[in-house]
């Protein structure tokens, strides 16, 4: 759970985990570690990570989907959309946001 949330925050932020973890202070042998499933960093790694990222260790460890960006409250769920909807070519964004917007505005009418 920690390493798949770490790289989350990575590609949202443009940044690859080994660099991050120069930044803070990480080796990257210790960031190699992180990628082994079940693994969660010590207290001390969690608060720097926290802290570089502006999030929860709450976030981090899996027991809050939801974490703070740029002053703004979005659930893991809604992180993994934007990360997605990134990657794909402005043509099929276009399409995905026709269809969002046609949703919204069925929603809309639906209630009183």
């Amino acid at each position: 759970m920690f390493w798949e949330r770490f790289y989350t925050l990575c590609t949202i932020n443009n940044k690859k985990p080994t660099p991050v973890g120069r930044e803070i202070g990480i080796s990257s042998g210790v960031i190699s570690t992180w990628k082994k499933e079940g693994y969660c960093p010590s207290g001390e790694m969690l608060i720097k990570v926290a802290d570089y990222f502006n999030c929860s260790i709450d976030y981090l460890v899996g027991r809050s989907d939801c974490m703070k960006v740029q002053k703004s409250d979005f659930s893991y769920e809604e992180l993994r959309m934007l990360e997605k909807f990134r990657i794909l070519s402005n043509e099929n964004q276009d399409e995905l946001l026709h269809i969002l917007d046609y949703k919204y505005d069925k929603q809309k009418s639906l209630k009183p």
